[in-house]
């Protein structure tokens, strides 16, 4: 009589290694109904049907922790992933504010900015510095340096000759229209 029964724990074990294994609470082995008394059976079958709308109820509610669960962590990842796109997004601004003071203050000529390397004001100064020293020197007054708060001077870039240049030009223009 035994192997004919199965004990509530190895329904318990097999549910839980196999999804598709049956949870209603009938086929628990007990006692054949018939040799229980009729008052006894009646309480049988209202536990029984307590139990299986129990089950109901708990897996709805599991389902629902697991839907909230997961749409918080997507939510969590989102905000995640929005704040770190705006710290790097402010560090890469501040890092290409330092570039342009520094480059302002040592007089690198502007198309070098993206070239400087480091990580603070003092290496790319440094850095700044070296290009400098690097690059061949300019005819005319170099640029001069501009200190924070200070307007740039445009006709300082301007090459030595440069309006000479430009009238040679107009005039070769309109002598080539005639």
């Amino acid at each position: 009589m035994a192997d004919d029964t199965t004990t509530p724990e190895v329904q318990a074990t097999d549910d839980a290694t196999n999804p598709e294994a049956k949870t209603d609470t009938d086929q628990i082995a007990t006692p054949k109904d018939g040799d229980l008394p009729p008052e006894v059976r009646a309480i049988l079958k209202k536990e029984r049907s307590a139990a299986r709308a129990a089950e109901a109820r708990a897996k709805a509610a599991e389902a629902k922790v697991t839907e909230f669960e997961a749409a918080g962590k997507t939510e969590m990842e989102r905000l995640t992933d929005r704040a770190a796109q705006a710290e790097q997004a402010a560090k890469d601004a501040t890092m290409q504010l330092a570039r342009e003071r520094v480059a302002r203050r040592v007089g690198l000529p502007e198309k070098f900015i993206d070239r400087l390397r480091g990580d603070t004001e003092e290496e790319l100064e440094d850095d700044a510095t070296s290009l400098l020293e690097d690059l061949p020197a300019r005819e005319g007054p170099a640029t001069p340096p501009v200190r924070d708060g200070e307007t740039p001077n445009p006709a300082a870039n301007v090459a030595p000759g440069a309006p000479r240049l430009e009238a040679a030009y107009a005039q070769a223009a309109k002598t080539a229209r005639t």
